[in-house]
């Protein structure tokens, strides 16, 4: 089963928990935006 199924994307801001994004992205077959610091 894909995991687009269960979720589509994932946001996430430019820390080191994902530092291995593309990985992450190609493993999960989902796509990986990042977001403006202060944005919210």
């Amino acid at each position: 089963m894909s995991n687009k199924t269960h979720f589509h994307m994932i946001m996430t801001d430019n820390g080191q928990e994902c530092v291995h994004h593309e990985k992450i992205a190609k493993d999960l077959d989902v796509e990986i935006y990042f977001t403006q610091p202060c944005s919210s």
